[in-house]
């Protein structure tokens, strides 16, 4: 009888509910500790952003604006689709430092040269954390359990903010608030939205929402929380809607410096006689023609802004003057993609930029898209290409192709050449 009195007991108090109050307290305890003893870390972040037009009359006032979209008064039409790929490095107290994939090092990048015009969101890996849970300002109240998780809401005030929002060539701070939700058995932080103020007119936004979901994931010899995925949604001030849809990947402890090696060449047998090539140790003039054909294709479908690329040199280069040759045709060279946008209105196109800035060995390159002598490519199965020369922030020359199609996917096929010139090195 007494065992079955202590079982019940147990039973009985194992069926206490969690206390909300001290379920959050934990919370911010442990993620108060976490902050301070996570290591160093790395992730790989892919965010495909689409971009919504309304179609309707545009309303003024952003309450409305707001409002419309919220209750499904607006007409929304998908116009463009993009994707970026980018490292994030966690530092200590959760600070994140940006750069393009598998850059010989882990530098800082500025976040809005590698947004390239469209929004982009930051502070998921300790910012917000910091500035929600070790805030004595942010106000917190219980709302109730959904779905086997505790709800709270949230409020930070303008005052104790560190939400910056750009406003042309100016960063703004906002007020925000939101929810987030913990296990009630373990007090771990789950999921966090976080909603702006009304934005100011400069920023022309009305508002921002950020969806965060978190998981435990290993890193190095421990598990350390880290986001799973965020969804960024922000409102125009003219009715259009902008959704960013981010994944993290391939997290890892940080060890010092991330070097790209390129694959070395394997030793050939001394069979005949060679060409006598005199590689360049600096960059090449000025002026020079280069063919070059894409080592590897680029799939609408899965490449990014960011993505690392090569292509092969079409015939050698030539120094005019000197009549040496600097470059050897079947050379490679190393760049990236630096747009990959999907244009979906009207005709429809994609528009697919890369910048080339390396050849092997390791001679630093300069060159852009020759838009006066563009072979007629038959491997483009439009028919049709328009070539741009615009660059984005943060990569020197480079050049923007445009496929038009009605397709929802496109692959620009390896072989495909175009002609380059080289520039003044940047």
């Amino acid at each position: 009888m007494r065992a079955l009195l202590l079982l019940c007991a147990a039973a009985c108090f194992a069926q206490q509910p969690a206390d909300p109050g001290r379920v959050l307290a934990r919370a911010q305890a442990q993620l108060a500790a976490a902050a301070a003893d996570v290591p160093k870390y790395t992730c790989r972040q892919t965010v495909d952003r689409s971009y919504f037009r309304e179609t309707r009359q545009i309303p003024r006032a952003c309450d409305t604006i707001v409002a419309n979209q919220r209750n499904g008064r607006s007409k929304l039409a998908l116009a463009v689709t993009d994707r970026l790929r980018f490292d994030v490095e966690v530092a200590d107290g959760g600070y994140e430092i940006y750069a393009w994939p598998g850059a010989a090092r882990i530098e800082t990048e500025k976040v809005e040269d590698m947004a390239g015009g469209g929004p982009l969101g930051t502070g998921p890996f300790g910012p917000f954390l910091v500035d929600i849970f070790a805030n004595p300002a942010v106000q917190f109240q219980y709302l109730d359990k959904q779905s086997a998780l505790f709800e709270y809401r949230y409020r930070v005030p303008l005052g104790a903010s560190h939400y910056r929002v750009q406003a042309g060539p100016i960063w703004r701070t906002t007020a925000y608030d939101g929810t987030f939700r913990l296990d009630p058995e373990s007090a771990e932080l789950k999921q966090l939205t976080v909603r702006t103020a009304e934005l100011p007119a400069d920023t022309a936004t009305c508002e921002a929402t950020t969806v965060m979901d978190f998981e435990k994931s290993r890193i190095g010899a421990g598990e350390y929380l880290i986001p799973r995925q965020t969804r960024l949604q922000t409102i125009g001030r003219d009715a259009s809607y902008t959704e960013n849809a981010t994944v993290y990947a391939e997290c890892r402890e940080f060890r010092g410096e991330s070097v790209v090696h390129f694959d070395q060449a394997i030793p050939q047998a001394d069979t005949g006689p060679k060409l006598s090539v005199s590689l360049p140790t600096t960059d090449l003039p000025p002026g020079m023609p280069i063919i070059l054909a894409l080592d590897t294709e680029i799939d609408t479908d899965h490449a990014a802004a960011g993505d690392a690329i090569s292509a092969k040199v079409g015939k050698p280069v030539v120094d005019p003057a000197t009549k040496r040759v600097l470059v050897q045709a079947g050379s490679i060279v190393h760049g990236r993609i630096t747009h990959m946008e999907h244009h979906i209105e009207g005709e429809g196109y994609f528009l697919v930029g890369v910048s080339f800035d390396m050849l092997e060995p390791s001679i630093p390159l300069a060159i852009m898209l020759d838009r006066a002598h563009q072979i007629q490519d038959p491997r483009a199965s439009s028919g049709r290409r328009v070539v741009t020369t615009e660059s984005r922030s943060g990569f020197h020359g480079g050049g923007t192709f445009v496929f038009p199609t009605r397709l929802s996917r496109y692959v620009v096929p390896r072989g495909y050449s175009s002609n380059w010139i080289t520039i003044p090195g940047g």
